[in-house]
């Protein structure tokens, strides 16, 4: 019997081999409170499990330093959130901040083009505790352009 248990367990790694190798490694870590100037890496675009259109965006640090460690944070990638049709106001505020400050109206169709076509934006950044204190947020104040 163990050989068959070794043998459903060996074939259920192997089924799931290739989404494993696939797949990013998931980090948690957020810059400490305070501004910076950040890049805007990537956005991944989904349906979450309740029928929601999500957005999550990648940020890269260009300026910051640690103020435990005083070691740089240049270059630091983080998760600058997931923003989804779950909590339409978050969205909307995200894409009139990658707008320009703009709003965009109503329209989500020209929001997804706005958060789609923010990879490679220079913003600032703030990064805020929530109200109740438990979660880190990262919060666009503003498109900047980069500097030469």
């Amino acid at each position: 019997m163990a050989d068959e248990t070794a043998q459903q367990w060996a074939a259920l790694l192997q089924k799931h081999q290739d989404p494993y190798a696939a797949a990013e490694e998931f980090s948690d870590w957020m810059p400490p409170l305070g501004e910076y100037t950040c890049v805007i890496e990537s956005v991944r675009t989904g349906a979450a499990k309740e029928g929601h259109a999500y957005w999550a965006l990648k940020g890269k640090l260009l300026d910051g330093m640690d103020p435990v460690t005083g070691e740089s944070l240049v270059d630091r990638t983080f998760d600058m959130g997931y923003f989804s049709t779950k909590v339409p106001g978050m969205l909307k505020t995200l894409a009139s901040a990658l707008n320009g400050g703009v709003s965009i109206g109503g329209d989500l169709v020209v929001a997804d083009g706005v958060l789609q076509g923010s990879v490679g934006k220079f913003c600032r950044i703030e990064i805020v505790l929530s109200k109740n204190g438990v979660y880190t947020n990262c919060k666009v104040k503003e498109v900047i352009a980069p500097e030469d």
